[in-house]
């Protein structure tokens, strides 16, 4: 939907080969670095559970953990086929230290193992319930509609997230529960939300321990109803770089009004001399630029930026 019809015009003569500008899939060509981050968890007499981040760069296909025992040497515990940065070992022995360390598996092969960690599980053990969210903020996108955004908590209590329970409750009313994730995402998107409302939202995290004991700080927004609000102001400072032969950069700033709504992305047209404007990219970003694109110029261009 073409949303302010203002048109900055940049007068620009170039010769370009068409051609989209495409990101480049290539294979690993050497076995991937160490998993970082990796941490460990007594949540019970006889189970550790392990958690560990992914290296970077590489398409990971399974992870190899080994494990040993006090005095012992290490043996493979598993070799996992899957992308999961989580394990949990069971069956152990109480009062027993346990060390570990985790290699990542890609096409080439298996990588680097990381520093080992050792953890004693105890008759105390004891997993404990996960923290809470953090950051939570609620933005309205359309009359109909309300997107949510936290930050995962520092602690997981010992147990993988699954999940997140979503509260929110209508002006001064109760809570009640909108849905509860199955997931590790960290956004949500409320629809069917009534404008002219005032909405209150909080959240707790799940594990298969259970949800925080304290749900995140509330927030509130009020959503504006069709009515009270307007299309976007236009983008400023259109500005585009030949950057190649075969590239040019567009770059710009957001509009300083976004008439009552957040921005979603950004409809791009462009002509070749007299002709008509035809759209060149339609996207869902509220990034604004640069935006890359590459294709035949030999005459006088003009480009037009719009707002949705």
């Amino acid at each position: 939907m073409l949303l302010n019809n203002k048109k900055i015009i940049l007068g620009i003569t170039l010769l370009l080969t068409l051609s989209f500008v495409t990101s480049s899939v290539f294979a690993d060509t050497s076995a991937p670095t160490a998993p970082t981050g990796v941490s460990a968890s007594a949540v019970s007499p006889t189970q550790i559970n392990l958690f560990w981040s992914a290296p970077s760069g590489y398409t990971i296909t399974g992870y190899k953990i080994e494990y040993k025992s006090s005095g012992g040497s290490y043996t493979t515990l598993v070799t996992t086929t899957n992308t999961a940065t989580t394990y949990s070992h069971t069956g152990l022995t109480t009062d027993v230290a346990y060390s570990y360390k985790i290699s990542a598996i890609n096409s080439v092969g298996t990588g680097t193992p990381s520093s080992e960690i050792t953890i004693t599980p105890s008759s105390s053990s004891a997993g404990t319930f996960p923290g809470t969210p953090t950051g939570l903020t609620a933005t309205p996108i359309s009359p109909t509609q309300i997107n949510l955004s936290w930050t995962a908590p520092s602690s997981n209590g010992g147990y993988a997230i699954t999940g997140y329970k979503i509260e929110y409750r209508i002006g001064s009313g109760q809570y009640t529960t909108l849905v509860t994730t199955t997931n590790t995402a960290t956004t949500y998107s409320h629809t069917g939300v009534t404008s002219g409302q005032v909405y209150v939202y909080r959240i707790y995290t799940v594990t298969s321990f259970g949800a925080s004991e304290k749900p995140s700080s509330e927030i509130a927004v009020t959503l504006k109803p069709a009515s009270a609000t307007s299309v976007p102001g236009a983008p400023l400072g259109l500005s585009a770089t030949a950057t190649s032969p075969t590239q040019i950069v567009l770059s710009w700033t957001a509009p300083s009004s976004n008439g009552g709504y957040a921005i979603t992305g950004y409809k791009i047209d462009v002509k070749k001399g007299s002709a008509s404007y035809t759209t060149l990219v339609f996207f869902s970003s509220s990034s604004t630029g640069p935006y890359s694109n590459s294709y035949i110029w030999n005459t006088n261009q003009s480009l037009l930026g719009s707002t949705v």
